[in-house]
């Protein structure tokens, strides 16, 4: 199981980002706090035969302030070690979020850190 946590820093900018996390992936469930949001999802890896398990945590607790985090977690990792290490495996997860998430504040001139 791996993680990576994003701190985002703007005005305004808590409808923009709670849209693109579940825009993300749109069939994910979703469970709701004072504070933030919980979104969690399994995506399958056809080259490891195995879902992984895939959560994405935001918390908008401090978006009157200009800041909102953002912690993804991925798990589920094949017993096939060779195969699991080449092909799609928890980091890929990870990363494709990171990714998207790169694009998106660029776009939306946001600025964040990877904590």
């Amino acid at each position: 199981m791996i993680s990576n946590s994003y701190t985002l820093t703007g005005r305004n900018i808590e409808a923009s980002v709670t849209e693109f996390v579940r825009n993300f992936f749109h069939s994910a469930y979703e469970s709701n706090y004072q504070g933030g949001f919980l979104r969690v999802f399994e995506d399958y890896s056809f080259w490891n035969k195995n879902n992984f398990l895939v959560c994405i945590r935001v918390d908008t607790s401090d978006a009157e302030n200009g800041k909102i985090r953002i912690e993804v977690i991925s798990g589920g990792k094949s017993e096939q070690v060779l195969v699991s290490s080449i092909f799609g495996n928890e980091r890929r997860r990870i990363k494709g979020f990171a990714k998207s998430l790169h694009t998106f504040c660029n776009e939306q001139m946001i600025n964040y850190t990877a904590d």
